[in-house]
């Protein structure tokens, strides 16, 4: 299973909680490459147990971090 997280909110939240991408990878358990790449949009989908715990470590949920896409439950963008 894979997901697809926003780049944007990945970094956003890490920012906003004074993190570097080096502190986010010891706590996450991963790699500083691979958050590196999906902090610039080149990692395309990313497998469900990096997104939990990059999404651990930050405090947060998946789908907080997730790119949202149009029909998706929660999409409340009107027109």
């Amino acid at each position: 299973m894979r997901a697809r997280l926003d780049p944007a909110k990945v970094k956003a939240r890490r920012v906003a909680m004074n993190m570097t991408q080096a502190d986010l990878t010891y706590r996450a358990g991963i790699s500083v490459g691979t958050l590196s790449r999906l902090e610039q949009g080149l990692a395309g989908s990313t497998q469900i147990l990096v997104a939990r715990s990059i999404a651990l470590a930050l405090g947060t949920s998946v789908d907080a971090l997730s790119i949202r896409r149009e029909g998706d439950p929660g999409d409340h963008d009107t027109e």
